[in-house]
């Protein structure tokens, strides 16, 4: 199986610029310069991400914005094999399922 690299996006934003993160997989931003506010959906409070902080972003979306200009960058940091072995595991649960109480019939 061939292993990809983590996808990573840099990207400069002026003082209150917004930059929406679609969080359908698992991703990590990290401040380069600047400092960012960050919010989060399903997180109870927002957190001001500092020049060299790094934080892991949920499954949900999430919003930055520029406290001044600031460069930051967003890894997307899915395993794709993590993902499939995941798939696998489920579709093996549910055949042994079967296996142990045979297959569902009209007689009962």
């Amino acid at each position: 199986m061939k292993m990809q690299m983590p996808q990573v996006r840099t990207v400069e934003l002026v003082q209150r610029q917004v930059l929406v993160i679609d969080g359908s997989r698992q991703a990590s931003l990290r401040v380069l310069s600047g400092a960012a506010w960050l919010t989060q959906e399903g997180e109870a409070g927002d957190s001001v991400v500092p020049a060299g902080g790094q934080v892991a972003l949920g499954r949900g979306r999430t919003l930055v914005e520029a406290l001044g200009p600031a460069r930051v960058q967003v890894a997307d940091t899915a395993v794709p094999w993590a993902a499939a072995w995941a798939r696998a595991w489920r579709a093996w649960r549910r055949q042994r399922v079967r296996w142990q109480f045979g297959p569902v019939t009209a007689d009962g």
